[in-house]
């Protein structure tokens, strides 16, 4: 009797073990589908913002690009670089996920970036 509870015991433990990695954090699936390089030439322009696994990124800013950080929250995405600046952005992407269109918070214009 002793040896079939701690075999019970085995069992109950690797299913807990096995089962511990399959989380699906809905935030990290979502910051997830903005990794790589999104590009938008409105104007003539090209503009890039690059963002990495890491929750690093390379943005625009002027001429040049900057490096920051991005989180994601909700349908915000929130962008910090140096010195102290941050920008604050609504976000969608397309059905098929190769748009992504941005909307500054406090202006209804919305930029389209398409992945490359």
């Amino acid at each position: 009797m002793k040896k079939q509870l701690v075999m019970v015991g085995i069992v109950v433990l690797f299913i807990f073990v096995g089962l511990s990695g399959c989380t699906n954090n809905p935030l990290n699936t979502e910051r997830n589908r903005f990794i790589g390089s999104w590009v938008n030439s409105t104007y003539g322009i090209q503009t890039t913002y690059t963002f990495f696994n890491d929750g690093t990124c390379s943005i625009p800013f002027g001429y040049m690009h900057v490096q920051g950080t991005y989180t994601v929250e909700g349908n915000q995405i929130t962008f910090k670089y140096e010195p102290s600046f941050m920008d604050v952005y609504k976000f969608s992407f397309s059905s098929d996920g190769n748009t992504l269109y941005l909307t500054k918070v406090g202006t209804e214009i919305a930029t389209a970036y398409t992945k490359t």
